[in-house]
C-alpha cells in the first residue's frame, strides 16, 4: 500500500456517489475473515463482506435461494446475512437454511439468501463466504477499516469517463492540488481481467472470486489496500517474460497521465459540486 494513502471513509463513498456522473451505480464494502461454529460444526476462514444493497447488482451476484441484502437492512443495520454454498453445505446440508440463524462473533444473523455455487481455483473455494449489511458489519467489527468503493457504468464506452470522474471527485474531496499524487488506489478491473484472461482464459473464475470484484460491464473500484493474495497471484503469472502491465493499476500508484490533462473535466466536476 502506498504509505500516503488515506483510509477511505463512508463520507468518501457518499461524496463519490453524488459526483460520478458516468457511474450508473456506486456501492461500498468492507471485508474480513472469520471462523464460524454452529452446533458442534466448524468452518474456518470464511470471508465476510459488509455491503451496500447495490453490491449485488454491481458484482452481478446470482442468488440461488432467498434474496440479497435490502436497502432498508443497510439503513437499519439489520442482523441478516446471505451465505455462500460452502456455508450452507457445512451447517445446513439437508434442511432449508433460509430463516435459520448463524452467529458471527456471538451475534446471531438470520439467513435471508444463499448465493449460487461458484466453485474453486488455485485451491481456494469461492463459496466460503457471507454478506451482511455494511452497517451491521461495522457493528460487529468496528469502523476503523478502510472502505472499498465500487462503481459500475452502463456501457464500456463510459468506463474511462467513470474512472476519470471517480479520481477527480476523490481528489477534490481530499483537497489534492496540481500534480500532488493521489492518496488512494484505483483498480481498473477490466484491465486486470484482460491481462489475466490472456493467460488463463477465465476472467469470471479467476479475477472475480479472488478479488471479490466482479467484472461487470464497466467495473471500477477505489480502494486503499489491494488484497495481498491478488497481488501474489498476479505477480506469479508472466507473459513472454514480462510482468503483467495490469499490475500498474493494482499498485496504488497514480495514473500515468498528468492531472493537467483532466483539467477541463475537473472544472466541470467542481462546478457541479
Amino acid at each position: 500500500m502506498n504509505r500516503r494513502n488515506k483510509r477511505l471513509e463512508f463520507e468518501d463513498y457518499e461524496w463519490l456517489r453524488e459526483r460520478c456522473p458516468s457511474c450508473s451505480e456506486v456501492g461500498a464494502q468492507l471485508q474480513n475473515r472469520v471462523d464460524l461454529k454452529r452446533e458442534g460444526q466448524d468452518l474456518f476462514g470464511t470471508m465476510i463482506a459488509g455491503v451496500t444493497a447495490n453490491m449485488g447488482s454491481i458484482e452481478d451476484k446470482t442468488i440461488a435461494e432467498g434474496r440479497y441484502i435490502l436497502p432498508t437492512e443497510v439503513e437499519s443495520a439489520a442482523m441478516v446475512c446471505v451465505i455462500g454454498w460452502d456455508v450452507k453445505e457445512k451447517f445446513f446440508p439437508s434442511v432449508d437454511a433460509i430463516g435459520k440463524r448463524l452467529s458471527v462473533r456471538g451475534i446471531p444473523l438470520e439467513i435471508v439468501g444463499i448465493e449460487e455455487k461458484r466453485g474453486s481455483m488455485f485451491g481456494q473455494s469461492f463459496d466460503n463466504l457471507m454478506y451482511v449489511p455494511l452497517t451491521t458489519y461495522r457493528k460487529i467489527f468496528g469502523g476503523r477499516q478502510s472502505l472499498q468503493i465500487h462503481g459500475k457504468t452502463s456501457t464500456r464506452e463510459q468506463f474511462q469517463s467513470a474512472i476519470d470522474d471517480a479520481r477527480l471527485a476523490l481528489r477534490n474531496k481530499h483537497k489534492l492540488k496540481g500534480t500532488e499524487a493521489d492518496d488512494f488506489g484505483l483498480v481498473n478491473t477490466g484491465e486486470i481481467g484482460n491481462e489475466v484472461d490472456s493467460i488463463t482464459g477465465g476472467i469470471a473464475m479467476v479475477v472475480t472470486p479472488i478479488t471479490f470484484i466482479s467484472l461487470v460491464v464497466g467495473g471500477i473500484v477505489v480502494m486503499n489496500l489491494l488484497h495481498p493474495f491478488v497481488a501474489h497471484r498476479l505477480k506469479r503469472h508472466r507473459h513472454g517474460g514480462r510482468r503483467l502491465p495490469g499490475l500498474q493499476s493494482l499498485s496504488a500508484r497514480p495514473d500515468s497521465r498528468t492531472h493537467e490533462e483532466l483539467k477541463s473535466r475537473q472544472s466541470s466536476t467542481v462546478n457541479r459540486q
